[in-house]
């Protein structure tokens, strides 16, 4: 009899096609790279019997609705199941990349932080600020195949403004170049609700359980100095499948990543465009209001509700001002860009993040540090909002970039 052990496990993912009904097709599923995780698992309520036995012992109960929850973490990795699980916590699909070129704008020049068009419109061509492009044939070499996050948009879209230093000047037009915008994820006017099935596989006994009807109720983006970027997700289902010893894998050839796990020491975070470079650490939580509902006559909820969803977090920070009190008693909202790279040569697989409302809820610092020496490090807590509709701008609270599909 084989015995299982801890770590010979994996988890598999598939959206589903109808809430809560086994897929079929047990292919085209992905691999979830996970680090130690609680996993999920079902629960059953437990119901008390109130029959007084004469014997003084207590009647013995029933067990009522099964109920499904819990968590799979790790290490985030550009592509693959990492885009499955930001779809579900934005609830959007994702848009693909497209190609701007001369046929669009005619021309293009270029300064050391802009690519200038001399005819139609970037925003015409659906560019907004946050988003990551690519030049490519570009006459000066130097300004192919890097990341370029939009900061800014000319009010007669012909203006992109990059990070300072971001590309090399050539005031010669250029009438032969692509501009890819890539692929991209923001939430719409009204959500699109996922649900999924995750297999948690059990090799030694080869099987393990299907989690039908999941939902993702949180997902959660740490990290730090020297550390991984690391993901929490949690879920809540609608039932469990047992997948007998002998019979699994239930999905077939899951596929998976192989790109390296991203670290925030590759990362870049600016706050109203403006890198900060002394950030100790860094926390971000998407949360959906998730939720079943007990019924007569079945075991099961009917449904997984998705509710309202909100995005937090905090930064800590070495104090070097005082305006950060200033912001937060004014309500000032501010811009915030992250992206992160794959180390390697260019074109580097990206993934750009980009919240154009984010407000302070709480600025924490302690008076003398936590050892009493060393800088001051500020913790802001922060919200993230819904953006409203202006040019240059998705009505978005979040708009994620990447090239990895």
């Amino acid at each position: 009899m084989a015995e299982q052990r801890a770590r010979n496990v994996r988890a598999v993912i598939k959206e589903e096609e109808d809430f809560g009904v086994e897929l079929a097709d047990v292919t085209g599923a992905q691999r979830i790279r996970t680090t130690a995780s609680p996993g999920l698992k079902q629960s059953r309520g437990q119901v008390r019997s109130e029959e007084r036995r004469d014997d003084g012992w207590r009647a013995p109960g029933r067990l009522g609705q099964k109920t499904v929850g819990g968590g799979l973490n790790g290490e985030i990795s550009l592509g693959g199941f990492w885009n499955t699980l930001l779809s579900a916590a934005v609830r959007a699909d994702w848009v693909a990349e497209y190609l701007i070129t001369e046929a669009d704008v005619t021309s293009i020049t270029t300064t050391t932080d802009k690519i200038i068009a001399s005819a139609g419109s970037f925003l015409t061509e659906n560019v907004r600020v946050g988003d990551v492009l690519r030049l490519a044939n570009h006459a000066t070499a130097a300004n192919n195949d890097k990341n370029l996050q939009v900061l800014a948009i000319s009010a007669n879209g012909r203006e992109l403004t990059f990070p300072a230093g971001s590309l090399t000047a050539n005031a010669v037009a250029d009438t032969d170049f692509d501009i890819t915008v890539l692929r991209k994820l923001s939430s719409g006017t009204e959500p699109v609700s996922k649900s999924f099935q995750i297999e948690q596989y059990l090799r030694d006994l080869d099987g393990g359980e299907l989690f039908l009807g999941c939902r993702l109720s949180q997902l959660r983006i740490t990290g730090g100095p020297d550390q991984m970027a690391r993901y929490e997700s949690t879920w809540v289902g609608k039932e469990r499948v047992i997948i007998a010893e002998g019979t699994g894998p239930f999905f077939t050839d899951p596929t998976v990543t192989t790109g390296k796990a991203l670290v925030f020491d590759d990362s870049v975070l600016r706050l109203n465009g403006v890198a900060v470079s002394t950030i100790t650490a860094f926390d971000l939580t998407f949360n959906v209001d998730t939720s079943g509902i007990g019924v007569v006559a079945s075991q099961t909820t009917p449904g997984v509700y998705d509710d309202d969803a909100a995005i937090t977090g905090t930064i800590s920070i070495v104090r070097d001002s005082l305006d950060s009190l200033t912001d937060w008693d004014n309500e000032t909202e501010f811009e915030m860009f992250l992206l992160f790279e794959e180390p390697g040569v260019a074109p580097k697989n990206t993934m750009g993040m980009f919240f154009g409302n984010v407000m302070i809820l709480d600025v924490d610092a302690q008076f003398m540090g936590a050892s009493g020496s060393g800088p001051q490090v500020e913790t802001r807590q922060i919200e993230i909002r819904p953006k409203v509709a202006a040019d240059g701008y998705d009505a978005s609270p979040v708009t994620i970039l990447t090239n990895a599909t």
